[in-house]
């Protein structure tokens, strides 16, 4: 499972997923469950092999938007975001690849995670570099419509003991976990797990320091 969202009125949950079997190549589906009733509803990329959504965010009672992922390999990772897709949910369910696209002109390679703003606006993604014992993740914010950077709302270094341990901290914290507002509040694990509210990042208790991977929301 990608994410998660719960529609505003509580009364609709939408999963991203990721399908990898090898030797083939991987492919993403949605669910978009009725919480009273269970009943399902599934839209599918196998028509894309390689593309898969992202983290799905609300943008109306009846319309979920999503990152569009494209990998080359058999895995998920590298990655890059080559657009965001629009999935009006008055369909029963089909192909996520006939879902309208807003495509970006380059795709957004070099990100571990993203969330769309609510409402559909600008992206909120993680960047994150190791090197020398040393690792820096920033937190941005890409254009929905062009993929390009608008700002950078965190930059954070840490030091660690050699480069494979700086690898794996990028791996399992560079991540952006939720968005709320026009994206100008944001839960992250950029090294440590706090909220950043336009701009200002307060850390925030909940997690352990020996447990990395991290999920949350507002």
């Amino acid at each position: 499972m990608i994410g998660a969202a719960l529609s505003p009125d509580g009364s609709t949950l939408a999963l991203s997923l990721v399908h990898e079997f090898p030797p083939g190549p991987l492919y993403g589906s949605v669910e978009v469950i009725n919480v009273a009733s269970g009943a399902t509803r599934t839209w599918t990329s196998q028509s894309a092999p390689g593309y898969f959504p992202g983290v799905p965010t609300w943008s109306s009672g009846a319309t979920v938007v999503l990152p569009w992922w494209h990998s080359t390999s058999q895995s998920m990772s590298p990655a890059e975001i080559t657009g965001v897709r629009d999935l009006d949910l008055a369909a029963p369910g089909g192909s996520l690849a006939a879902a309208r696209l807003v495509a970006f002109p380059a795709a957004a390679p070099g990100l571990q995670s993203a969330v769309i703003a609510p409402g559909g606006g600008d992206v909120i993604a993680s960047s994150c570099r190791a090197g020398h014992h040393t690792a820096t993740a920033r937190i941005i914010e890409l254009s929905a419509t062009d993929g390009r950077l608008v700002r950078v709302l965190r930059t954070q270094t840490a030091r660690f003991a050699n480069d494979a341990d700086a690898q794996d901290a990028i791996a399992s914290t560079c991540q952006v976990l939720s968005v709320t507002g026009d994206g100008d509040q944001v839960l992250v694990q950029a090294f440590a797990f706090g909220r950043i509210d336009n701009g200002v990042f307060a850390s925030l208790p909940g997690t352990t320091p020996g447990v990395l991977p991290v999920s949350a929301a507002w």
